[in-house]
């Protein structure tokens, strides 16, 4: 699985979720309601960032995938819509609840054979299909479970970014402090690779080297720092989708008129 998709888009959405909600409710409180260190916001409040994350989710991930296939196009703009939906209305009534869990499974089912398709046909696709099926996941009944198994693969994903960053952070301090084990082997590496001609100059080959080594070295650091930065926008919507299932029955009863 391609897990750098998901990456991408989740690390755009939940910016763009913050852009758009700045005005509304203030940048920081959704930062801190996205790392789920608010112990208790309101339900309202949830659920318009919800909507506002899931929106965002869909157009990033009409952004990047600007060529998706439409068997699995359709089932993610049928979950934005059905998620748009459920966290718009204040399901007070048994009938009410019924209705939103009759949306819900809808979409989960057709969802869940579009990951089957995925795996199939377009296996890259699979961790972009479970963030749209962790949140609906984390508002069925007895969805929590469900959700938990989606998010733990998200979880590795960004345990992935956290250790390629540090990978990367490793190779540009060796760098730093020319450790013959990291240069040596980029050295053979340059001088093989490099057409200087019949008799290159000796200075012009090390100045050539040594340039090539100092933009590797921050080439390096600013990967290590962007997928830091995915790997904590994956982790936040992980707990942010927690808070959400945790606070479910909440959500779903609470009137939505001027949350945010």
């Amino acid at each position: 699985m391609n897990e750098n998709l998901a990456l991408d888009i989740l690390h755009e959405a939940l910016e763009s979720t913050a852009k758009e909600s700045v005005k509304s409710i203030g940048a920081t409180v959704l930062g801190t309601m996205l790392a789920a260190s608010i112990a208790n916001p309101a339900a309202a409040v949830i659920a318009s960032v919800a909507q506002a994350l899931i929106k965002a989710v869909f157009q990033t991930t009409s952004s990047i995938e600007r060529k998706l296939d439409v068997v699995l196009s359709e089932p993610l703009s049928t979950a934005v819509t059905t998620l748009t939906a459920v966290l718009s209305v204040e399901a007070a009534t048994p009938e009410e609840q019924e209705e939103c869990e009759r949306l819900l499974t809808r979409a989960a089912d057709d969802l869940a054979k579009a990951h089957t398709y995925a795996e199939k046909s377009d296996p890259p696709r699979c961790p972009v299909i479970r963030v749209y099926q962790a949140l609906i996941a984390a508002l069925r009944q007895g969805g929590r479970p469900f959700a938990d198994l989606f998010l733990r693969e998200m979880r590795d994903a960004a345990k992935g970014a956290r250790s390629d960053a540090a990978l990367a952070r490793e190779e540009a301090e060796a760098i730093e402090r020319d450790d013959p084990a990291t240069v040596l082997p980029l050295r053979e590496t340059w001088y093989n690779t490099m057409e200087w001609g019949d008799h290159p100059p000796r200075l012009a080959l090390e100045t050539g080297f040594w340039q090539m080594l100092i933009q590797r070295k921050a080439h390096l650091r600013e990967m290590a720092g962007e997928m830091d930065q995915k790997a904590k926008a994956l982790e936040s919507f992980c707990d942010f989708v927690v808070m959400l299932a945790a606070r479910r029955a909440e959500v779903l009863k609470v009137s939505k008129i001027g949350a945010i």
